[in-house]
């Protein structure tokens, strides 16, 4: 095996660019429309990027100004954790000692309900996760516990038994610019030669060139091996995605609702602009130079090379407005129905509505299922770790969420957009 010029996972290199999107999709409007990405969210007209076009940058702010975000992702995600998180799970070994501080305050000194809340959101977003433990610098300090950090897949660059890369982007101060600047630092997760667990953080330009078997060798100032009361042996490390306890890049949980969200972005901008170019009239020229390239497309001017051709102004064809109408109304009919599998309030009784909701909450009940194993199974390394019995430990997450009421059939139909 070649442990130099190491390459990110191809798997990741091909997920990349829909893990932006992922991330895009739980943004405000004003985010969306500001990103580097709206160009390939939202492609121009020939007519809005034509440099000889004097009103290109016009067309365009008026295109983009007519797109409208509604959030279904965001919805989704609410639903999905109101659903999930309204009980409390039953537990097991977390009574005494380092363990009940571990469960009071596992992640971000909260919890392991919010570490489930975290988890579960990370997986709506992205389709699955890494769960780190990570050690205080003072193991003698009173306060001191291990606790996890949630690493979501748009993340992590490799992941198999024995290496682990995830990238972080930090916010730094240049005191020689006078000015913040975004950094990027690849952290490590390996064992050496000698079978001991390390932690490395690199820049890119590092990660290519490190000996991920022999670390010392790269000689990297950032070079550590965590240790509670002795060396670890292991990778504190458990991955999972929504369909088991193993890491994979894999679609989003709600990747559905996602794509046809950006789907409605583009379609509402399509009509939204359309209804607005009524108003706009578009100038006709007789007797045009054929060499020339002129702009063409709504709202630039059109231009006959024909003498007898009166100038005159026209308006753009307004038959397809109200197919593109109704076409959003059934979209959002279908957004509105995928925020629990359900075609639309009005289409349904409330016997068929509790059958639907029963679907997909069946589904939901297999995802917390996978994370509440993934929860024992880190609560179990922090037990061995901290010198605790992890065979006591058990973390069994609530699941009624799968019993349908009348109540809850009338509140999920009455969806607000």
């Amino acid at each position: 095996m070649i442990y130099s010029r190491r390459k990110y996972n191809p798997k990741y290199e091909v997920r990349k660019v829909q893990y932006e999107l992922n991330f895009l999709a739980f943004c405000t409007e004003a985010q969306i429309k500001s990103s580097k990405k709206i160009f390939d969210i939202l492609p121009p007209t020939k007519t809005m990027l034509d440099p000889s076009n004097p009103n290109a940058d016009y067309l365009w702010n008026t295109y983009l100004g007519s797109a409208l975000w509604a959030a279904y992702p965001k919805q989704y995600l609410e639903k999905v954790l109101g659903l999930t998180m309204k009980g409390r799970p039953e537990v097991q070994g977390f009574a005494e000692g380092q363990m009940q501080k571990f469960f009071e305050y596992g992640y971000q000194g909260s919890n392991l309900l919010s570490l489930q809340a975290a988890i579960e959101e990370a997986i709506v977003k992205y389709g699955s996760c890494l769960l780190k433990i990570c050690f205080p610098d003072d193991e003698e300090a009173f306060s001191a516990i291990p606790h996890i950090q949630v690493i979501p897949a748009k993340d992590v660059l490799d992941a198999n038994e024995d290496f682990y890369a995830y990238k972080e982007e930090k916010l730094l101060f240049d005191d020689e610019k006078k000015s913040y600047k975004n950094i990027l630092l690849l952290h490590v997760l390996s064992l050496d030669a000698d079978g001991l667990y390390y932690e490395a953080t690199l820049t890119e330009a590092q990660y290519q060139d490190f000996n991920f078997k022999n670390p010392s060798s790269s000689k990297v100032e950032s070079l550590v091996y965590p240790a509670w009361y002795g060396s670890l042996t292991s990778i504190p490390v458990i991955g999972l995605s929504y369909f088991d306890c193993n890491f994979s890049w894999a679609d989003a949980y709600s990747q559905p609702i996602q794509e046809l969200s950006w789907h409605l972005f583009r379609s509402e901008a399509d009509n939204r602009y359309a209804l607005h170019q009524q108003s706009t009239a578009h100038l006709m020229i007789a007797g045009a130079d054929p060499k020339q390239n002129y702009p063409v497309g709504l709202g630039a001017v059109h231009v006959f090379n024909d003498a007898d051709t009166k100038e005159e102004f026209i308006a753009p064809p307004t038959e397809g407005i109200k197919l593109q109408f109704e076409k959003l109304q059934w979209l959002h009919e279908q957004a509105d129905g995928m925020l629990l599998n359900l075609v639309s309030a009005s289409n349904a009784s409330g016997e068929a509505l509790r059958l639907q909701i029963g679907d997909k909450t069946n589904a939901l009940v297999q995802m917390v299922q996978v994370v509440g194993t993934a929860i024992q199974r880190i609560s179990e390394k922090v037990a061995i770790i901290v010198g605790a019995n992890p065979d006591e430990i058990e973390y069994l997450p609530y699941l009624s969420f799968d019993v349908v009421d009348n109540e809850q059939v009338q509140s999920i139909t009455d969806i607000e957009r």
